[in-house]
């Protein structure tokens, strides 16, 4: 269902979705199935470009988005880095098996 700030249309099976982004309209082809978590993406930034608004004393929300941009980069690549961490903990739990049933024979 559009919020107050969002309209959508039909169209090849794709959605044109008018998302507001910091008091920007933006026009985007979707899928259904991507409606969701852009309307949701959408309703978070504006959220964090109100808080920035709140916490300092600046009229350009270019930079609260760039702000925005670079935590959202950070918690990706931590996010990343962690996942990264237990693919090898695992292959290396996997080797120590590997090993021990090779040491026990």
């Amino acid at each position: 269902m559009p919020g107050k700030n969002e309209r959508v249309t039909m169209a090849d099976n794709n959605l044109n979705l008018n998302v507001i982004v910091a008091g920007r309209p933006y026009k985007l082809k979707v899928t259904p199935e991507e409606e969701v978590i852009v309307r949701q993406a959408g309703r978070e930034i504006n959220e964090k470009v109100q808080n920035y608004q709140d916490q300092f004393y600046s009229k350009d929300k270019q930079d609260f988005l760039a702000m925005i941009a670079l935590q959202q980069r950070v918690d990706a690549l931590k996010g990343s880095s962690a996942v990264e961490s237990e693919e090898w903990l695992k292959k290396l739990e996997e080797l120590e098996s590997l090993l021990d049933q090779t040491l026990t024979k």
